[in-house]
């Protein structure tokens, strides 16, 4: 099941949902607007104080269905976050036991949502 969960902030522009099943969370998505005044603020600032808006700044490192992709220069990694319009979209594993998620895991779900349409929002 998907559940919604608070982010911490005003809950402006900024979504996370877990996919779990039961105790176990297998996976957390978040979107992020990059759009908004308080993100711009951290664009100056190195990237170890730009917490959760790290991925805004970030450059692309691959492509997925015509989006520019971010992924980590560790391929054990398995986060992955793809701009889409001027939402950023956040995949990571969650830890369960007994189950692998892989980078490419993440991809085949980042590939599968109607990014077009998140685009236009």
């Amino acid at each position: 099941m998907w559940s919604d969960t608070d982010t911490g902030g005003d809950g402006n522009g900024d979504r996370l949902a877990n996919y779990v099943l039961g105790e176990h969370q297998y996976v957390s998505v978040e979107f992020i607007d990059c759009r908004r005044p308080d993100v711009k603020s951290y664009a100056d600032k190195p990237t170890a104080q730009q917490g959760i808006f790290e991925s805004c700044f970030d450059k692309p490192t691959g492509m997925l269905k015509g989006y520019p992709l971010l992924k980590p220069t560790d391929p054990q990694n398995p986060f992955r976050a793809l701009p889409v319009g001027h939402l950023t979209v956040e995949v990571r594993p969650g830890a369960v036991d007994g189950t692998s998620i892989n980078g490419s895991d993440i991809e085949a779900f980042l590939g599968s949502l109607d990014l077009a349409s998140i685009a236009k929002l």
